[in-house]
């Protein structure tokens, strides 16, 4: 997809191993704030700009807070709770409490072996999209807690042998009591007329994540999902209460923020990549949903 091609990605090999953290088999990553404040802890998560994430990351919070913006969406992070983010997700977090205790599971595409994908992994796949942030009760969080101490001693442990077998069974039970709690959270049944209106809107919202950077257009969308543009436009209201066109806007911006904090390119490369016609129009159009120009978003503190 475009999308990955354009993005300042923080891939899996910036994950920084430090005393408080672990990568096992360049592809799991265990960090924890129990015994390091989370200010010298998690310099990573204090970004000040969007960025891609290219794995899977759950962060499980036990106390204090912490503020994400995750796909356009902010969620408060608080006590015996977590937040699932898929790989692909745009991210940019806000605010990290100094009280905050958490530990943080991720996981590279290759770690998880294809046999253990299951039609229940590709369904939380889907729903987390929608609901990334799950509260559980204290003894659920308690079992979860024990479950990552376990899996980090024997990460540690350099006299255990079968490492990646233990921590895909770990992560497996880890897995089925997430999916549990996500299944009892889900919001109670839909009409149908409901269900097929969000159906169609997460599909408009895929398609724009895969597709903004090329096609600006609300026409695009709709003959992609067979509507017309007015019916199109009236169902993502209706179901978001945001206009469609605020919706393409918005990721745009999100897009160029990322690539003019990357420090890769110029404002012009920023404009090219997103298929603006010159850089005075992409100017124009930056300036008029953020505020600021695109020169001064990019060296802004």
């Amino acid at each position: 997809m475009q999308q990955k091609q354009l993005l300042n990605t923080f891939n899996f090999r910036m994950l920084p191993v430090e005393d408080n953290a672990i990568v096992y088999d360049g592809g799991l990553f265990l960090a924890d704030t129990f015994s390091v404040p989370v200010g010298n802890a998690f310099d990573y998560l204090q970004f000040k700009y969007p960025f891609k994430i290219d794995f899977a990351i759950t962060i499980f919070c036990e106390s204090g807070t912490m503020k994400v913006r995750m796909n356009l969406a902010e969620y408060e992070v608080g006590a015996n709770s977590c937040l699932i983010s898929a790989p692909g997700s745009i991210c940019e977090f806000l605010d990290v409490s100094a009280d905050c205790r958490m530990f943080i599971i991720a996981m590279a595409d290759s770690f998880f072996p294809a046999d253990r994908i299951t039609e229940h992994t590709s369904y939380l796949l889907k729903v987390i999209n929608d609901h990334p942030l799950l509260s559980v009760g204290d003894e659920v969080f308690k079992e979860l807690k024990e479950l990552y101490f376990a899996l980090y001693g024997k990460i540690s442990d350099s006299d255990f042998l079968l490492k990646k077998e233990i921590a895909g069974d770990y992560i497996s039970i880890m897995f089925c009591i997430v999916y549990q709690e996500m299944q009892n959270a889900l919001p109670e049944s839909l009409s149908v007329a409901d269900k097929r209106q969000s159906q169609v809107f997460e599909r408009f919202i895929s398609l724009v994540q895969e597709n903004c950077t090329a096609q600006r257009e609300i026409s695009f969308y709709a003959d992609r999902l067979c509507l017309t543009p007015k019916y199109m436009s009236q169902l993502v209201l209706k179901t978001s209460g945001r206009y469609a066109s605020h919706w393409i806007r918005d990721f745009v911006i999100l897009e160029a923020k990322a690539l003019l904090k990357s420090g890769k390119y110029t404002v012009q490369q920023v404009a090219d990549k997103l298929n603006f016609s010159n850089a005075s129009f992409f100017g124009k159009y930056f300036k008029a949903a953020t505020g600021m120009t695109p020169r001064k978003y990019q060296y802004g503190k």
